[in-house]
């Protein structure tokens, strides 16, 4: 931010006074702000900063290229640690557009920046793209721009979970010697890695080769990002202890290093932990003041993952209402990501509502809810090929979850043959055990079946027609041959015997167990829009 406002103040000049000396000022008022920690005065003065970037990329027809973009890229940086991502988007693409001819090393900045914000919005490979379009530049820059670039190619392939393709940028950014602080960046990402494949072990090691790295540069933020990731594999092990003290010591290390955005996260960890420690209390305060921050930001995958975590730890306070409606708009928003983990977490979060109704409820309606918990957490856990497995908050959900019905004495269950498995998102459905069905080109089909999964006690035939061709006008014998049509499609992929007809209505049979998940792309199965 020092950078910013010298860089800002240069422009100071006679000539162009009335165009900068109020950012100047501003920079000031933001830099005071900021070094007494008062929070509301730098949420009030932090746009003020951007818009002296702004400022600039409108003028900068008039001015010095290079000094230019760096005002730019350091309003950028600003922007990736409080937000919002769109933001960083909207100005970096602009600076790379209007600034063309800086200095290629500048111009990399611009795109390293772009990449994270990209990276923040869950836009993947939009992100892998601008770092990858740095690097056709690479012999012309500095060892420690391409171990900055490659590292970002890998983050990008990371969050794909293409962890092969992730640990092979690594590995070629820690080949160019990159500086202590950047190898323990290197070093906690593989560890990442080898924690995701479940390489306990490996992922310790490494982890602690990165603290080895990072505590010569003595950088807080990163030290905090690795203490955290280390606190995850002590919970993981079950030594919840250590983790609890590992997982305080990495936000302190975060609050002291300014660092709200990463500070979100890792809040969210910890309160991962006090709903492992049964205090879902405490977790629910730790993930709404992660939320808050998230939501501002701009960081659509990890607010999708709070308000997952946050609808868990408050459906066990008693909420279950308030729990059902964050879960929805947690698939909602991850509808847009297409990343077929979050259906996996949501899905397995989805089973604490059930679960909360279980804990609250005497017999028999405890047993019923404990079975419909039991339904959801298998159907998500033996839905796919075990991908699920990479991501650490399904994993934590699932050992949360087995946890609890364990202490409620809740026998195992095995999914009948006829349960059905609906993924509407997705478009894909089963019987358990079967093939799974693909409805991507069939939407009247999948528009009908989702309104019998929604409504059990049936739907009229017009009431499907207007839901299957929604806004169209129909002569009544033509929608109701287009119905039948529809349905016979769906009979035919092993609903025969389902799909009934009671008195006028159309409906799915009552002896049909139904598990809805968010959002779970079967295994060898190519995603693509309609």
């Amino acid at each position: 931010r020092l950078r910013l406002y010298d860089a800002v103040r240069e422009y100071a000049s006679e000539e162009r006074k009335d165009v900068f000396d109020a950012a100047s000022r501003r920079l000031d008022t933001y830099l005071a702000a900021q070094a007494e920690r008062d929070g509301a005065g730098v949420d009030l003065l932090r746009n003020d900063v951007i818009a002296a970037a702004e400022r600039v990329v409108q003028q900068a027809s008039s001015l010095d290229t290079n000094a230019s973009a760096w005002v730019v890229i350091q309003a950028g940086r600003l922007l990736l640690s409080e937000g919002p991502a769109s933001r960083v988007q909207e100005l970096m693409e602009a600076g790379l557009r209007i600034l063309a001819e800086a200095d290629v090393e500048l111009l990399t900045h611009l795109r390293l920046a772009l990449a994270g914000g990209l990276r923040m919005q869950g836009r993947l490979d939009e992100a892998e793209e601008a770092a990858s379009a740095g690097l056709q530049d690479e012999q012309r820059l500095s060892g420690e721009l391409r171990v900055q670039l490659l590292t970002e190619v890998g983050l990008a392939r990371h969050a794909r979970r293409n962890l092969e393709g992730a640990a092979e940028y690594y590995a070629r950014a820690l080949t160019l010697s990159p500086s202590r602080r950047a190898e323990g960046r290197l070093q906690a990402n593989l560890g990442a890695i080898a924690h995701d494949r479940g390489d306990l072990d490996t992922a310790e090691g490494a982890y602690r080769d990165a603290l080895v790295a990072l505590g010569v540069t003595q950088d807080r933020r990163l030290l905090g990002v690795v203490r955290s990731n280390l606190g995850l594999l002590y919970q993981e092990r079950g030594d919840l202890a250590l983790a609890r003290e590992t997982l305080e010591l990495a936000l302190r290390d975060l609050d002291e290093g300014s660092e709200q955005y990463l500070g979100a996260i890792h809040r969210g960890n910890l309160g991962q932990l006090f709903l492992e420690l049964a205090d879902p209390g405490r977790a629910v305060a730790l993930h709404e003041e992660a939320l808050s921050v998230l939501r501002r930001i701009g960081d659509e995958r990890s607010t999708v993952i709070s308000l997952c975590r946050l609808a868990a730890a408050r459906a066990l306070t008693g909420d279950v209402v308030r729990a059902a409606r964050e879960l929805e708009e947690a698939s909602s928003r991850a509808h847009g990501l297409r990343d077929p983990l979050l259906g996996a977490v949501i899905g397995l979060h989805q089973a604490f509502v059930p679960l909360a109704r279980a804990e609250s409820s005497a017999e028999p309606e405890r047993g019923q809810r404990l079975i419909e918990c039991q339904r959801q957490l298998h159907a998500v856990t033996q839905a796919d090929d075990g991908s699920w497995r990479l991501s650490d908050d399904a994993r934590a959900a699932r050992r949360i979850l087995e946890a609890r019905l364990g202490a409620l004495g809740a026998q195992d269950v095995v999914l009948p043959t006829d349960s059905l498995v609906v993924c509407i998102e997705s478009r894909f459905f089963r019987l358990h055990e079967e093939e799974w069905q693909d409805l991507r080109r069939d939407t009247p089909a999948r528009r009908i079946l989702e309104c019998l999964v929604e409504n059990r006690e049936g739907m009229t035939l017009a009431d499907l027609q207007a839901a299957a061709w929604p806004g169209e006008r129909i002569r009544k014998d033509a929608a109701k041959n287009r119905v039948h049509v529809a349905l016979s499609r769906l009979r035919s992929r092993g609903l025969k015997a389902f799909i009934l007809r009671v008195d006028e209505r159309y409906l799915l049979s009552q002896e049909l167990p139904v598990v809805r998940l968010a959002r779970i792309d079967p295994p060898n199965v190519e995603v693509a829009a309609d």
